[in-house]
């Protein structure tokens, strides 16, 4: 089988094993076993991609899916990516996750974007959770707060409203408005507290404290 359509107003223009059934306006333009089931939805080419909701597009890859929830959402390419939420958009990458409304993923390896408007750039395992929260690369950072951002380093954190980490390891910013600018194992937890590198530094509930930094094995803390 060349390829098979089941609908009228749809086309595949070329490849194998490609299917369309029970969809208007559906276009495969090539390819090897991909279905389109998403009305006004376009597969251009690929293995075993997948669409189910309409007006949605995966341009190549393999293996890459989007679901009946995900209407008006793109794939662009790469491998084992999913989107399940509307308007959402994958670049490329491996295992990437998009849920709920307008997220993004840009690439990378087993990233998840999971709440309306997150993002995540790229790298590899890392999480935004919150309502536009951003993060740019690195590895096992995890953005939960809404509007937080991470440029990028290893497992780190930003656990409320407005926090940020620029990169560094291990930083948490878990304070509304806290700020870890880099470093290693620093822990900014008072409301517009920054901590802006050095390693071990603590603030714990003291609001608009600064830590410049320091390099030390040793924690610095600041307490009410």
């Amino acid at each position: 089988v060349l390829f098979r359509s089941q609908s009228p107003c749809a086309s595949i223009v070329s490849g194998c094993c490609n299917q369309i059934r029970s969809t208007q306006y559906a276009v495969i333009t090539g390819g090897e076993c991909n279905c389109n089931y998403g009305k006004h939805s376009f597969v251009g080419n690929g293995f075993c991609n997948f669409i189910e909701a309409p007006c949605s597009s995966i341009v190549g890859g393999c293996l890459n899916r989007i679901c009946l929830t995900s209407d008006k959402s793109a794939i662009v390419g790469g491998e084992c990516n999913c989107t399940a939420g509307s308007r959402n958009f994958i670049g490329s990458g491996l295992c990437n996750i998009t849920c709920c409304d307008s997220s993004f993923v840009g690439g990378g390896t087993c990233n998840c974007a999971i709440t309306d408007y997150s993002i995540v750039v790229g790298g590899a395992c890392n999480k935004s959770t919150a309502i536009r929260a951003t993060i740019v690369g690195g590895e096992q950072n995890t953005a939960s707060g809404g509007y937080s951002f991470i440029g990028g380093g290893l497992n780190n954190c930003t656990a409320n409203d407005y926090t940020f980490v620029g990169g560094g390891n291990g930083n948490q910013a878990r304070c509304t408005s806290a700020v870890a600018v880099g470093g290693s194992a620093n822990f900014a937890c008072g409301n517009q507290s920054s901590i802006l590198g050095g390693q071990g530094n603590t603030i714990n509930d003291v609001a608009c404290a600064t830590i410049s930094g320091r390099s030390e094995e040793h924690t610095s803390e600041l307490q009410s």
